[in-house]
């Protein structure tokens, strides 16, 4: 069992004695940060996830990896090499932590949904240089059908707060979601939505794309049309929900706190269930690029 202190605000037990923090509430305070960087945490296992080194990767260590990896050559080519580590690295999906993540945890999981995703694409940015936010628009909920069980398709709210990565590149704004699915999944999904006969759904939009090259805006669930002058703008997604910001609730109650209700044991066959429609076409044969994974 750990014996360190216990953290002021999971009330967990710290996994060792120099630990400010359990890795459950490292986004509390910048020193857990600091000690997630120096690799300091011993390795545990958390719910239903076992936490890695990449779960004590820091974003300036993330960035530098993908550097040496994509070699680019100019800013359009490091934006595009960081949105190509997301889409590759983060499986679309849905976590027990839904909107309490944090990038590096999102990251570590290795899935997220669409705003978890740009969280993390907009944290690399901004450790990069960049201008970036989440621009929150209103998706239509039938890009979900299908894409997630149908009792729970049911209790969406018909539009979506739905965040799309905002990023000033070479003097002009740029807005992508087209890092939601990684290249197989992306293509699993269009086939099945091309085959219902469907103009959107199984988690694509319309005009879904899963390419972007840097120089016009590319989405996979939203459309041009979504983006309005009055979307709320912010910073990073803790902001968006510290500010009571969109409608993900039901009864009025936000989905991170029906999800926080749900015993531990039990968390795991909750998302499970939630990305069943996601994960039936998948097969050992689909394989993530684990080029990214590699410390060399």
């Amino acid at each position: 069992m750990p014996s360190g202190p216990i953290c002021r605000t999971s009330r967990r037990r710290c996994a060792t004695p120099v630990s400010p923090l359990c890795r459950a509430c490292r986004r509390c305070l910048p020193e857990a940060r600091l000690a997630l960087g120096r690799g300091i945490h011993s390795e545990w296992r958390s719910d239903t996830v076992k936490e890695t080194g990449m779960e004590a990767a820091t974003l300036g260590g993330t960035l530098e990896q993908i550097r040496r990896r994509a070699l680019p050559a100019d800013d359009r080519e490091l934006c595009v090499a960081l949105h190509d580590f997301v889409r590759e690295r983060v499986r679309f999906g849905f976590t027990s932590g839904f909107e309490s993540v944090t990038p590096l945890r999102t990251l570590a999981l290795g899935r997220g949904h669409c705003n978890a995703q740009a969280d993390l694409l907009c944290a690399l940015l901004r450790e990069a240089g960049f201008e970036a936010a989440l621009r929150f628009v209103a998706l239509d909920k039938r890009v979900l059908r299908h894409a997630v069980p149908l009792p729970v398709w049911l209790c969406l709210p018909a539009r979506l707060f739905h965040a799309v990565t905002r990023l000033r590149l070479n003097g002009e704004w740029k807005h992508v979601d087209s890092y939601l699915f990684e290249r197989q999944a992306f293509a699993r999904q269009l086939q099945s939505l091309r085959r219902s006969g469907a103009s959107q759904g199984h988690g694509l939009g319309a005009q879904a794309s899963c390419d972007w090259q840097g120089r016009r805006d590319a989405y996979a669930q939203a459309v041009p049309a979504d983006l309005r002058l009055d979307d709320p703008v912010y910073p990073t997604l803790a902001e968006a929900v510290a500010a009571r910001a969109g409608n993900n609730r039901l009864l009025g109650i936000h989905f991170n706190r029906w999800l926080a209700c749900v015993p531990p044991p039990l968390r795991g066959m909750g998302e499970a269930y939630l990305n069943s429609r996601l994960d039936a076409g998948r097969t050992t044969s689909v394989s993530k690029d684990q080029s990214w994974a590699s410390n060399d």
